[in-house]
C-alpha cells in the first residue's frame, strides 16, 4: 500500500462527521460524546444558583431553637429544648475516642447517660414510673456474609430507660422501643452517627417525664456497640428487665 493511501485513510478517520445540513459537526468528539451547549450551561447555572439561595432562605426561616434569647427558659423541662440537646451533644463528643472498648465509650459515655437518666427520674411527674438499667453483656455469633466469620464481644454496654404510667390502666401490655448507639467509628466524633439521635432521645425522655401518664410504655435503649458490626443487637436482645413487655 502506498504512503499516499495511508495518509488519505488517516485523514478520513480524523474528519468530523457530516451533519444533516451537509456540514461537519464540530460539537462531536472522537469517543462519541457530545459537548454541552450554551442552553445546557444556562440551565445548570440557574439550577445550582436556585439550590444555593433556596437552602439559605429555608435555613434563615426555620423556627427558633427553644429556648432562645427572647422566649423560654432552659429550666423548663416540659418543652423540647434544642439548647439542652446541643449541650448534651457537645459533652458527649468531647469523650474521645469513642470506639468500642475505649474509656470514652465504655466509661465516660455510659456514666453520662446514667447520670442524665437519674436526673430525669428525680424531676419526673409523680404519675410516671421511670426504670433505669445498665447492661453489660458478652457473647458471640456467626455472620453469614464475607464467606462467614464469628463475631465475639465482651463487656459491651447498654443503658436502658423505661418510662410508663405509675399505675397500669392500659389493656395492652405493649412497649415502644426507641434505639440509638453512642459508640463511634474509628477517627470520627460520631455526632451525626449516632449521637444526634441519642441526645434527641434524652430530650424526648425529659419531656415525656413531665407529661401526663402515657397509654403505653416507652423503652429508650442507648447502646454502645453498633459500629463493631451490630454486636449490641445480640447483647441488647437478651436478659434485660423489660424483655417480656416489648
Amino acid at each position: 500500500m502506498s504512503g499516499e493511501g495511508v495518509r488519505r485513510r488517516v485523514a478520513q478517520k480524523n474528519r468530523a462527521p457530516i451533519g444533516s445540513n451537509g456540514q461537519q459537526d464540530d460539537h462531536s468528539t472522537d469517543d462519541g460524546s457530545a459537548k454541552l451547549g450554551w442552553a445546557q450551561w444556562i440551565f445548570l447555572s440557574i439550577y445550582f444558583t436556585g439550590v444555593v439561595y433556596g437552602s439559605q432562605f429555608i435555613g434563615g426561616h426555620l423556627p427558633k431553637p427553644w429556648p432562645s434569647s427572647d422566649h423560654g427558659d432552659i429550666r423548663d423541662l416540659s418543652r423540647f429544648s434544642e439548647d439542652r440537646a446541643t449541650q448534651h451533644l457537645l459533652t458527649l463528643t468531647s469523650f474521645r475516642p469513642r470506639t468500642v472498648g475505649t474509656d470514652g465509650n465504655d466509661k465516660f459515655s455510659v456514666k453520662y447517660f446514667l447520670k442524665e437518666a437519674e436526673a430525669i427520674r428525680k424531676k419526673a411527674s409523680p404519675v410516671n414510673l421511670i426504670e433505669i438499667d445498665h447492661q453489660v453483656v458478652s457473647g458471640s455469633f456467626r455472620l453469614a456474609f464475607l464467606n462467614g466469620f464469628n463475631n465475639v464481644y465482651q463487656n459491651i454496654h447498654n443503658v436502658l430507660v423505661r418510662i410508663g404510667p405509675l399505675h397500669e390502666y392500659s389493656e395492652s401490655n405493649r412497649t415502644l422501643l426507641v434505639n440509638c448507639h453512642f459508640d463511634a467509628a474509628i477517627g470520627v466524633d460520631g455526632a451525626s452517627d449516632d449521637l444526634s439521635q441519642c441526645v434527641t432521645m434524652l430530650e424526648a425522655l425529659t419531656v415525656l417525664a413531665q407529661r401526663a401518664p402515657l397509654k403505653h410504655r416507652v423503652l429508650f435503649l442507648f447502646n454502645g456497640a453498633e459500629e463493631s458490626i451490630l454486636q449490641v443487637g445480640r447483647g441488647g436482645g437478651r436478659d434485660y428487665f423489660c424483655l417480656v413487655c416489648v
